[in-house]
């Protein structure tokens, strides 16, 4: 694959239909996303009132499709179709595309807070080689002045597990220190 389209001999665009993997239903059987071959519309999606209706939520023919610009009411739980199948477990607990093929290579996938300079390995990195280089004097070999990534990583992992839940915000170094 290089990335360009590819066309028809007509000159337009050639299109492969993608289809999502199965979910599964409450009681951990498949459940199939597109209408099954002998079906009168057989291939396409089923939609969401149906899945859902599949699922065991009863009738959901009048639950609208989504809220407007997929902003739920705080608390809310059934308020649209989307929201109640986002919270499905077989649909909050699907790894990313990026981490499905990161896994595949063996490579471990992290994703950090948006923005968040005390947890973010370059700004922490950039920050280290900023402090380090502050009065140094510039013929000294870089390798000398840069903070290690295992001590940054070190620094960072108690914040992530906190984030997280696994700890308590007390068992964070340098938490409820000023700086």
């Amino acid at each position: 694959m290089t990335g360009k389209p590819i066309c028809k001999p007509d000159g337009s665009s050639e299109k492969i239909k993608i289809c999502m993997k199965d979910g599964q239903l409450p009681s951990g059987e498949p459940q199939s996303f597109y209408f099954p071959e002998g079906h009168p519309r057989a291939g396409p999606f089923k939609g969401m009132a149906l899945i859902l209706e599949e699922r065991g939520f009863g009738d959901m023919s009048k639950t609208r499709a989504e809220c407007k610009g997929f902003k739920c009411a705080p608390g809310a739980t059934a308020c649209c179709c989307h929201h109640i199948l986002y919270n499905q477990p077989d649909f909050a607990n699907v790894d990313s595309l990026l981490e499905a093929i990161c896994m595949a290579r063996g490579v471990l996938v992290l994703f950090l807070p948006k923005f968040h300079c005390e947890l973010n390995f370059v700004e922490q990195c950039w920050g280290g080689q900023y402090r380090h280089r502050a009065g140094v004097h510039p013929l000294i070999d870089d390798a000398q002045v840069f903070e290690p990534i295992p001590t940054i990583y070190g620094r960072i992992w108690p914040w992530i597990e906190w984030q997280a839940g696994s700890v308590g915000i007390q068992e964070v170094p340098w938490a409820s220190s000023s700086s």
